[in-house]
């Protein structure tokens, strides 16, 4: 789903990945993380694949933003869940810069 190129299924599939906590995903959260396409499906409506990548590593880190997570990018937010990702050894900072 993630590497679909319709919107609708990477954000599910982020979204999916989010609820499992799943931390083998935590690399593909932040690459492209320019992608703002926005959903206008009913199951997602509003929510942009960016969104639903910041949603995703808010749920499987368990710490809330700095600030509140909306469709665009915040480089606040990214540079947040980076540290902690990197701390806990799930991302290689070197590699994503």
């Amino acid at each position: 789903m993630i590497n679909s190129n319709e919107k609708n299924k990477i954000i599910r599939g982020y979204l999916l990945i989010g609820e499992n906590r799943d931390t083998t995903f935590v690399e593909s959260i932040f690459k492209n993380l320019d992608d703002q396409r926005i959903s206008h499906d009913y199951s997602f409506k509003g929510v942009s694949v960016y969104q639903s990548k910041m949603i995703a590593i808010k749920k499987i880190s368990g710490i809330p933003p700095p600030k509140k997570i909306n469709y665009k990018k915040d480089d606040s937010i990214i540079n947040f869940y980076r540290k902690w990702a990197t701390e806990n050894n799930l991302l290689d900072s070197h590699r994503l810069k």
